[in-house]
């Protein structure tokens, strides 16, 4: 498993991004956060390996506890959280985890974390709209520096309103599974030769190829898993080190 750290432009901070453990080399990253100390940890979705009807298992709430002791640490609901209900949510809050199901929360002076939750559609009015278009309808209209978690990048291109973002972490796309020349073969959501994989778009995307790998017997190659930590500063340009 890899460290992998980007630059960007904004508020001075150093922020983990961890995605798609699936329940898998959980203290392997836990041991990684410790070493690099950041600032906060952001835990963009699919901690959990299967859906499990609103149960969690022991294993993950003492990841999410080992996190919180590490670093103030946030949680968005991946689709293998999809089922989770209020009795879950509750047990990952008294870990010390800040659980952001399509809510935001303050970080500071003009700094704001929201967290977009893997659900399903609403149509009390007839017509068909993801659950959360209220809450990014009231996350991009904050005035300041606003990061959003959210599990699926290809959101990125089907929810246009989620570019009014300063900053977006995904996971999910397990960086295309097999890498070639620098690209992803397929990604859920997004299909053969998939967009976005891992690295960062438009200078405002980062993209997790994730912490374990969800589909065995496939194996990944040529793609390790990683843990991503991004470096924000007003005087960094956008630079890969």
């Amino acid at each position: 498993m890899k460290s992998v750290y980007y630059h960007l432009g904004g508020p001075k901070m150093k922020l983990a991004l961890v995605s798609d453990i699936h329940e898998r080399n959980m203290k392997k990253v836990t041991g990684i956060l410790r070493e690099n100390d950041p600032d906060i940890i952001c835990v963009a979705g699919d901690i959990m390996h299967k859906m499990h009807h609103d149960r969690l298992t022991q294993g993950v709430l003492d990841t999410f506890r080992a996190f919180a002791d590490t670093a103030d640490t946030y949680f968005s609901l991946g689709n293998h959280e999809k089922e989770l209900g209020e009795r879950s949510l509750a047990q990952i809050s008294k870990t010390g985890t800040k659980v952001l199901d399509n809510r935001w929360v303050s970080l500071g002076e003009h700094v704001f974390l929201g967290g977009m939750s893997s659900t399903g559609y609403e149509n009390p009015d007839g017509i068909r709209r993801p659950h959360f278009s209220d809450f990014l309808d009231s996350f991009t209209s904050l005035s300041g520096y606003r990061i959003l978690m959210c599990h699926h990048p290809e959101y990125y291109e089907w929810y246009p309103i989620i570019k009014s973002a300063d900053l977006v972490l995904s996971g999910h796309a397990h960086g295309g599974q097999w890498r070639f020349f620098g690209r992803g073969v397929y990604a859920p959501g997004q299909g053969l030769w998939p967009k976005y994989t891992k690295g960062v778009y438009d200078g405002r995307l980062v993209v997790s190829a994730g912490c374990s790998n969800s589909t065995t017997p496939v194996p990944r190659l040529f793609n390790p898993s990683e843990v991503v930590f991004v470096s924000l500063d007003e005087q960094n340009p956008l630079v890969k080190t």
